[in-house]
């Protein structure tokens, strides 16, 4: 039950000749994408949040699954998270939401859809949850009962 999240290093240093001075101690979780550090932290559902909140990703794989885990406390995690003060990320002058991808695979569950019951949980914290069409997807690794959704917080709300 836990969640991968990502969060932006400030302090790693990019030097003009494309290598990177590490001047804050990063540890072996940073890896660098182009000139941006990213930082991976697991994360585990229950427990409290990361310190501030500071995540701008969070990866969720396999984990709607109501006959092992119960749907509302994922939901509060991912809520928690995204959550709607994004002073942190106004300091990093991001454009972007924060965002959680998830991979659902669908799975029969006789009491209710998993699927519905994720995104009425989700609409009812101010979550969206969207789709991310078929044809958007690598079609090597894209398979008929597994969706990628985006998870982000409303607009509306904020």
């Amino acid at each position: 039950t836990d969640t991968a999240t990502t969060t932006r290093q400030e302090r790693g240093i990019n030097d003009n000749d494309g290598n990177h001075n590490d001047t804050d101690n990063t540890s072996k979780n940073t890896i660098w994408v182009g000139d941006c550090p990213i930082l991976v932290q697991k994360y585990w559902w229950g427990i409290p949040p990361l310190p501030d909140n500071q995540c701008d990703v969070v990866l969720v794989a396999d984990c709607v699954l109501p006959k092992l885990y119960p749907i509302a406390p994922l939901v509060q995690a991912i809520d928690e998270l995204l959550s709607s003060d994004d002073a942190d990320c106004t300091n990093h002058n991001c454009k972007q939401k924060r965002l959680a991808i998830l991979s659902y695979e669908h799975r029969y569950y006789p009491d209710y859809d998993p699927r519905s019951k994720f995104r009425e949980l989700a609409a009812q914290r101010g979550l969206t949850v969207e789709t991310i069409p078929r044809e958007l997807l690598d079609p090597v690794y894209s398979v008929d009962d597994i969706e990628i959704w985006h998870v982000t917080r409303n607009s509306s709300l904020e």
